[in-house]
């Protein structure tokens, strides 16, 4: 395994939520093979990357590295902003897990970060 992951930076908030969902049969198994692994070992470093990552190597909106919509990179920076974290930065899962979780879910930003977010529903849904 490498010694960091490339990992969106709204991935970070996914994961807290997957629940087995996804665009697709192979990216489903690909996001349940991540997840599995950073909750397995969430001291796992990842390297915050607004560009395609680990878990969009199976995403059927994938063009070579970026994403067929904009939207991924609004996510991106709105988590960025949230958090304040920076792209490129190097921290555990288990730290941007936290503050994801105190910086966004636990003061209610769930809905402006993800706006637009065709998996919001299970996220809110999940919430509180």
């Amino acid at each position: 395994m490498a010694e960091h992951w490339p990992l969106r930076p709204h991935h970070g908030l996914c994961l807290l939520f997957f629940t087995g969902k996804g665009y697709d049969a192979a990216f489903t198994r690909n996001m349940a093979r991540v997840h599995a692994s950073l909750k397995g070992d969430p001291s796992q470093l990842v390297r915050l990357h607004c560009g395609a990552d680990l878990l969009c190597a199976a995403c059927p909106e994938r063009i070579e590295t970026g994403c067929s919509s904009p939207k991924p990179r609004l996510y991106d920076g709105r988590v960025l902003e949230a958090c304040g974290l920076r792209e490129g930065e190097v921290i555990s899962f288990l730290e941007l897990s936290e503050a994801v979780k105190r910086h966004i879910l636990t003061v209610g930003k769930l809905e402006t970060v993800c706006a637009g977010c065709q998996w919001l529903p299970i996220c809110t849904g999940q919430n509180g």
